[in-house]
């Protein structure tokens, strides 16, 4: 009985954060997120959001606290739900967006390996590589950026790897494919 009155507890907060969050109220929306994780700490989704508020905060006030908070939340909802390719990708764009470039690409790389059908995977992992290609091209390093480009490009030989095992076949991502294109075009362009 406590279970289900704890979860129902815990999914009013979360309701409520949600709406605070579509009215971009980040403070209203991490306490109401907060109680949600508290009242149900097993949920993945509830901690990954509240991990994602935390780090929007963090970044906006440049509270360091908060993303360190940020980080054990979005970590400890891909420990609870190891195989959810989403959860996995978030916390490699967490990673990702703080410089921690090795620990970024090993998650939105395991998302694909956890749902290899999911074209939208792809698109994250070729986003992914093109932005620390980009990354290093802007920062001087032509061969780092060279490297991860043709990673970006080299997305396609893994998408149709994964598709030729399915049986129905899924069409890869608009945005994936102008991803690899653009990659490809900087890859000619550096010299």
């Amino acid at each position: 009985m406590f279970m289900s009155t704890s979860m129902s507890v815990a999914l009013s907060y979360a309701v409520k954060g949600d709406n605070f969050l579509r009215q971009q109220n980040l403070i209203l929306a991490e306490q109401n997120y907060e109680k949600a994780v508290s009242y149900d700490p097993w949920n993945a989704k509830y901690r990954m959001t509240y991990g994602q508020i935390l780090t929007a905060l963090g970044d906006q006030l440049k509270d360091a606290a908060k993303l360190q908070k940020a980080m054990f939340e979005e970590e400890k909802a891909v420990q609870l739900e190891p195989f959810n390719s989403q959860l996995n990708a978030q916390l490699g764009a967490f990673y990702l967006a703080h410089g921690q470039i090795d620990l970024g690409l090993k998650y939105v790389l395991k998302a694909v390996e956890v749902q290899p059908l999911r074209p939208e995977n792809y698109q994250q992992l070729a986003d992914a590589y093109n932005k620390v290609g980009m990354y290093y091209l802007n920062n001087g390093d032509k061969e780092k950026a060279k490297e991860f480009l043709q990673k970006a490009v080299d997305v396609q030989k893994m998408f149709d790897k994964a598709n030729s095992k399915s049986l129905e076949p899924k069409p890869m991502t608009e945005m994936t494919k102008q991803i690899m294109e653009e990659s490809q075009k900087t890859l000619q362009e550096i010299h």
